[in-house]
């Protein structure tokens, strides 16, 4: 039977080839329209109420993996403090939820929606509503006449209503200051001031646990020219004991970032509760809001810091200080900062 076979391709050869031929053709023409790929969607149940769904509406949103979150402003628009801290606390507490991945959040709170100006030194990109909403100028404009209660006249509340003032285009001369001590809920309250300079992780957390409504302003936009709480040490400590300074600011960043990847806050309050007798109950709870509220002061939006000194900010700051007649000559910044102790 094979010998057979055999003869009749090689006595009939010019045929067999030109058969093999054509059908290699026709299988080429077959095989440049073979489609390798893994579609997920094939996988699912066509009929399914869930995929059906996701069949409407996958070619709006460009994925089946992406969440839109809708909030809408019942009167008016959406450009005012409260909607905006609304946004912002939404775009924050979703960073939090299992399965999310915070770089894909796009949000007007968000780092990376950003707002570009040119001038004549080149192109200037800073966040558009990163850390913090934008300063209400008008809203600190109506500060015009009225009593505005500080601690003192000194220390970072005072510097704080120099920078808000300065934001209004407003001086001293137009405000009543008026020192009221440590007791800014109790001179509110009784109207012996019609403002206080106050913390956003302190006075504000006591507002809102005591129930008093309370309309908080930002002291600028952007990033205030105030540098917050810092690891100080002397030049010749430093010089002489480079490892024991990197050592501690290593620590205070890694527990920095220790407590902010707890969302509850338990695991710091719990060590802090170790130390601190009687935080229980509402102390407790009242612990885990001012904690919240720090976290968001010490971080960036991915409640994370590497703890570096930032040179610009502290330029800033000395310039505003000089300027407001805090400083009487232009400090050395670069003989006051040290970025190298936490340079990779």
């Amino acid at each position: 039977m094979l010998a057979r076979f055999v003869d009749f391709c090689i006595g009939r050869r010019g045929l067999v080839v030109t058969v093999i031929g054509l059908l290699t053709l026709l299988m080429l023409g077959a095989a440049s329209r073979i489609h390798v790929g893994t579609d997920f969607g094939d996988l699912l149940p066509r009929h399914h109420a869930y995929v059906e769904v996701h069949n409407r509406f996958k070619a709006t949103y460009g994925s089946s993996n992406a969440v839109t979150i809708v909030l809408e402003a019942e009167q008016g628009d959406i450009f005012r403090t409260d909607f905006l801290e609304r946004l912002r606390t939404v775009t924050l507490e979703l960073r939090k939820v299992d399965g999310v991945n915070p770089e894909q959040i796009i949000s007007l709170a968000s780092r990376k929606i950003v707002d570009v100006r040119s001038s004549s030194d080149g192109l200037e990109s800073r966040p558009l509503m990163f850390p913090e909403v934008p300063s209400d100028a008008a809203g600190l404009a109506d500060l015009k006449g009225k009593r505005v209660g500080v601690p003192g006249r000194y220390g970072s509340s005072w510097f704080g209503l120099l920078v808000a003032l300065h934001t209004a285009g407003l001086t001293l001369d137009d405000i009543e200051v008026v020192e009221i001590g440590y007791t800014q809920q109790a001179a509110l309250t009784t109207d012996k001031v019609d403002a206080v300079i106050g913390f956003s992780n302190n006075d504000l957390v006591q507002f809102q646990l005591a129930g008093v409504p309370v309309r908080s302003l930002l002291i600028a936009g952007g990033t205030p020219p105030l540098v917050g709480a810092s690891l100080i040490t002397t030049r010749a400590y430093l010089d002489g004991h480079p490892d024991v300074v990197r050592g501690v600011a290593q620590a205070m960043v890694a527990g920095i970032n220790e407590v902010a990847s707890d969302p509850t806050g338990d695991r710091a309050l719990e060590a802090t509760a170790a130390q601190v007798p009687g935080l229980t109950g509402e102390t407790l709870e009242a612990a885990r809001l001012t904690l919240k509220a720090t976290v968001l002061v010490m971080t960036d939006d991915q409640l994370h810091t590497d703890g570096t000194v930032d040179r610009a900010t502290w330029q800033a700051m000395g310039e505003f200080m000089l300027g407001a007649g805090l400083l009487t000559q232009t400090p050395d910044i670069d003989a006051a900062i040290a970025p190298e102790v936490l340079a990779r």
